[in-house]
């Protein structure tokens, strides 16, 4: 199952036959972006659901500025792909500025995996599956 979807700067996709939704920002995330950005990435948790996908990928190498609204918009993502039992990945470039931010704040690695490509991202082994999923 493919289908992508235009909003404003981003673009939102399920790929590899229903094994992951990639959501790609392409803004800064800020407090006038934020709102936005959030909402595409919680429709792609749905969709992920939906679509019987363990993977949600938000690729991040476009965006250039993360502010602090961006970084907990990501972990309220990250605990909602938990309740509905689909892993977060990001995916992010070596040594760019949002990778660094979320490296400072000490999320990187613990609470929000990074990886530095969408292919890496697919090779990740799947989650176990829980049977308590919710939309």
């Amino acid at each position: 199952m493919d289908e992508a979807r235009e909003s404003g700067e981003n673009t939102f996709e399920v790929v590899a036959d229903g094994r992951a939704v990639v959501v790609t920002t392409t803004c800064d995330v800020d407090m006038s972006t934020a709102d936005g950005v959030r909402t595409q990435w919680e429709r792609a948790a749905v969709a992920a659901v939906r679509a019987g996908a363990a993977l949600l990928v938000v690729d991040l190498r476009a965006v250039a500025f993360l502010s602090s609204v961006g970084i907990s918009a990501l972990m309220l993502l990250s605990a909602s792909c938990s309740l509905r039992g689909v892993e977060l990945l990001l995916c992010l470039d070596e040594g760019q500025a949002v990778r660094r931010a979320l490296d400072l704040t000490g999320v990187l690695g613990t609470s929000l995996p990074a990886v530095s490509s969408i292919e890496e991202a697919l090779r990740h082994p799947a989650p176990s599956p829980r049977g308590d999923q919710q939309l």
